[in-house]
């Protein structure tokens, strides 16, 4: 039945000219080494070429295979071989007398070509893949990471990162798989996203973007509370403190934490004083600064005031000195203190009438 379908096909097929089409991309080859197949660089140059493979007076055997360009596949093959294919090849077998008839009777079918079908290969987007997403500290180096983006048809021609979030930084070879870039100094956690876009060998393109948490580092805040001291009693004392913080703003305030309580004349200033207690025996004063910052980290320091009473020699004993008369006659007493040092200064005393 095969050997009848393949006798009938060929009363259709010239025996002298195999006239072949091809539809797409791809090369039709003849396995047995003729000169029967057709090429597609000539069939696109000049398609009679491919209509003008002589057979004359000798067996008749084919065997063509078709050879799809890069990115093609082949499809089917449509006319004589569309009966006649064994899987993807074309094969039929005419014996010499078979090619004489034909010849003789001069029967023309060029018109019933053997046309091999091909079509372009589907082709598959690739997958991105930015990366999980990450948290850091602040003023740190960070990597991004596309090394998972595939493409299973082809593979990945070109990488393109951009920030499409937060605050902004400058990439690193954000054309490449994997850039970096120095998270910002920030005051208070903020969310940086990227975007990956990749290319695949066909040209298609798919994205997928990363998020990068990034959490300010807080620098301790400083204290100072100056330096210990010894002062006399009612006197004014100065407490002269200092604070500071490296990455943001600070407040102030100071505190007694022992000794005979003093009022400070403004506790919320780094530079304050009071005034000394009146005391019957040295003794000391505690203060203690706090420095608190922006973000609540609080730092303390104290000082020491030492107090000292001032010894104050008691009232010098007043005597009465031998009297005298004035010039207007008038009998008085006069009264004067002696100091430490022996020296006598008059002082208002008593006086009398004169008894004449």
């Amino acid at each position: 039945m095969k050997r009848a379908l393949i006798l009938f096909s060929l009363l259709l097929l010239q025996a002298c000219k195999h006239p072949l089409a091809i539809i797409g991309e791809g090369d039709i080859v003849d396995l047995n080494g003729t000169s029967f197949g057709c090429m597609l660089d000539d069939f696109q140059a000049d398609p009679e070429i491919c209509l003008n493979n002589e057979v004359v007076d000798t067996d008749y055997f084919v065997n063509y295979a078709p050879m799809p360009k890069p990115g093609w596949q082949f499809v089917r093959w449509d006319g004589i071989c569309g009966h006649l294919s064994e899987g993807d090849n074309c094969r039929f077998e005419v014996t010499q007398p078979f090619v004489a008839w034909f010849d003789q009777e001069g029967v023309d079918t060029s018109s019933f070509k053997i046309t091999a079908v091909f079509e372009p290969i589907p082709t598959v987007a690739p997958t991105a893949d930015a990366g999980a997403d990450q948290s850091v500290d602040e003023m740190t180096n960070v990597q991004l990471d596309g090394s998972n983006s595939s493409d299973e048809d082809g593979g990945i021609a070109s990488y393109q990162w951009i920030q499409t979030n937060g605050a902004s930084v400058t990439l690193n070879n954000s054309d490449t798989v994997s850039p970096d870039f120095q998270s910002p100094e920030l005051q208070e956690t903020e969310l940086l996203s990227f975007q990956l876009q990749v290319t695949d060998n066909d040209g298609l393109t798919a994205t997928d973007s990363v998020d990068i948490s990034v959490n300010p580092v807080n620098a301790s805040p400083v204290a100072s509370a100056g330096e210990d001291q010894t002062v006399n009693e009612m006197s004014v004392v100065t407490l002269a403190g200092s604070g500071g913080d490296s990455d943001g703003t600070v407040s102030i305030a100071w505190s007694q934490t022992d000794g005979t309580p003093v009022d400070l004349d403004d506790a919320t200033s780094a530079t304050t004083s009071f005034a000394a207690p009146q005391l019957v025996a040295p003794e000391t004063l505690i203060f203690q600064l706090t420095v608190t910052d922006n973000e609540n980290v609080s730092a303390t320091d104290r000082v020491s005031i030492t107090v000292v009473p001032v010894n104050i020699p008691p009232w010098p004993k007043q005597e009465l000195i031998r009297p005298s008369l004035n010039r207007v006659s008038l009998f008085s007493m006069a009264w004067a203190v002696q100091t430490p040092t022996g020296r006598w200064f008059p002082t208002p005393g008593p006086s009398w009438p004169d008894p004449l």
